[in-house]
């Protein structure tokens, strides 16, 4: 579909609460710290997080030939062709950027293209416990602990 096309899509699944869920976007082609995409392999986008550091990818060869048993959970990935961002390219906002599954790269083209469309949604990190808080949980387990003994100490006597 083509880029105006793939953004209401998007709007039509968050309208439809797809999978319970109504915060799905396109992935976006900046990098971590805001800056703009670049053109290449490795650049630092959401897709080439998930091509790179998640399913194992390597440069100019396609994800599916990844061992990564992660990418078992995808499929129908598309690698002759590429995903859409909702990143569109300053100073020609004609033109919006899109990742290449079959090489891991990003690269643009106009918005009348036809390119396919992976839905993400940002997921909040499970908090890990601290160590306060472990160390409560093995005090409390020590504390039962000596507490059954003293009963089982006076229990005998």
């Amino acid at each position: 579909m083509n880029w105006d096309t793939a953004n209401s899509w998007i709007d039509g699944i968050n309208t439809a609460n797809y999978l319970g869920y109504s915060d799905w976007r396109l992935p976006t082609a900046l990098n971590p710290d805001g800056s703009g995409p670049e053109s290449g392999w490795g650049d630092g986008s959401e897709m080439s997080h998930l091509f790179y550091d998640e399913l194992g990818g390597i440069a100019l060869n396609p994800i599916t030939t990844s061992t990564d048993p992660d990418l078992a959970l995808f499929s129908n990935i598309q690698i002759l062709f590429a995903y859409w961002t909702s990143t569109e390219v300053v100073g020609n906002t004609d033109y919006a950027w899109f990742f290449i599954p079959n090489n891991g790269s990003l690269s643009f083209g106009s918005k009348e293209d036809l390119v396919f469309v992976l839905p993400v949604r940002d997921i909040p990190p499970v908090p890990e416990p601290t160590t306060i808080t472990l160390l409560g949980i093995g005090l409390a387990g020590l504390g039962g602990s000596c507490l059954r003994r003293r009963r089982e100490q006076k229990a005998d006597t």
